[in-house]
């Protein structure tokens, strides 16, 4: 299967790190249904359309970094399992290690809000950023708050739409009291 680089590289922003990594390893990779490539790490969620002919439906965790002048990526499942990176020409200049993983991905037809609310709940700023990280700056989006304690959807410009298969974004609020916990924590640093 060859995919879109572009769109594996925008799924590997959203997927677990660090402590979250530990806590839920089978957040540590990307999925590929025959329809979309999805990731997620417990706050926020991608699904974006890869347009391949593929039966696939698996986690796949990438060793390493996908190289930046990578064009295209081929997913190599025989064997090894291997992800062969291509550049513009159709030239092979590098590849990553692949691991599958077992367990379940979040249903993402249950995660994606379907309603909107006149609202504006709290955020990490990591995680506004992720759009601009994903999708390299391109485009403009609107946030779609569902409620105070429920997802965002964040939708994106035909421009972004295009070029990474009709992306789907959500984000989980911070609590509603964050700026009081926040100040509460802030409080015991002063001596």
């Amino acid at each position: 299967m060859i995919i879109d680089t572009n769109l594996l590289r925008a799924a590997l922003v959203c997927v677990a790190k660090e402590e979250r990594a530990e806590k839920y390893p089978g957040l540590t990779g990307v999925h590929i249904s025959p329809k979309y490539i999805e990731a997620a790490n417990g706050h926020v969620a991608v699904r974006m359309e890869h347009n391949i002919d593929t039966e696939t439906d698996l986690i796949i965790r990438f060793d390493g970094d996908i190289p930046e002048a990578a064009e295209n990526t081929k997913i190599d499942l025989e064997g090894g399992s291997k992800a062969f990176h291509y550049d513009e020409d159709g030239r092979l200049f590098g590849f990553n290690n692949l691991k599958i993983l077992n367990g379940r991905f979040p249903d993402f037809d249950k995660i994606i809000p379907t309603e909107k609310q006149d609202v504006m709940p709290f955020f990490r700023t990591e995680y506004l950023s992720y759009p601009s990280q994903m999708f390299d700056g391109v485009g403009t989006m609107i946030m779609e708050p569902s409620g105070m304690k429920t997802a965002c959807r964040f939708r994106f410009c035909p421009l972004t739409n295009k070029y990474y298969g009709n992306p789907v974004f959500i984000v989980m609020p911070c609590p509603e009291d964050i700026f009081e916990v926040i100040e509460r924590e802030m409080r015991g640093w002063e001596l």
